[in-house]
């Protein structure tokens, strides 16, 4: 297995902020927002074909913890500090900041990919199917988030719109190496 290159990583203050959250409430947080997500993209598990009840472990490689993520089961992510011995059928590595704009639709998981900007392992055909059905979700991850806050979502909104820009220049966020974004 090779290394893989941290990009637009987070400086060490923050790996220790995260370190320092209780990891129940991440856990929670993360679950309540893919429970909201299935629920407002219904056709989403349909659009996994074959392949709903993969079991996908995500590793950001700029945070200490992981997901692995089953979008058929109850309780559909599940959060773990790294490392951790997690049972997967598909593997997704890569920078947070990245495997976020995927989700989102920001960036091209094709050219990240092509670019080793993240690394798949196991099953691409499931890998490949929930990146299908994520972009003909058309997933807004920004007003998903802010929906978690209910009456104060356009507040959360509008704030997350705010300081994603300033934490993207304060972290070096960028595009991948390649430059290339979704269109």
């Amino acid at each position: 297995m090779r290394a893989i290159p941290l990009i637009g990583t987070f400086p060490g203050w923050i790996e220790f902020g995260i370190r320092a959250l209780p990891l129940p409430v991440v856990d929670v947080s993360l679950r309540q927002l893919v429970i909201e997500i299935i629920r407002n993209h219904p056709d989403l598990i349909g659009r996994m074909g074959d392949y709903p009840s993969v079991t996908f472990l995500i590793e950001p490689t700029d945070l200490p913890i992981q997901f692995s993520l089953r979008l058929d089961s109850p309780t559909p992510i599940a959060t773990h500090l790294r490392p951790a011995a997690c049972t997967w059928d598909a593997r997704i590595i890569g920078p947070s900041a990245m495997l976020f704009a995927m989700i989102d639709g920001t960036l091209d998981g094709d050219a990240l990919f092509f670019s080793r900007d993240i690394t798949i392992e196991g099953n691409t055909d499931a890998i490949l199917a929930m990146r299908n059905a994520i972009d003909a979700a058309e997933i807004d991850l920004l007003s998903e988030v802010a929906g978690l806050f209910g009456p104060f979502s356009p507040a959360a909104k509008r704030a997350m719109q705010i300081a994603i820009p300033a934490m993207n220049r304060l972290f070096g966020a960028s595009a991948p190496r390649g430059g290339t974004y979704a269109t």
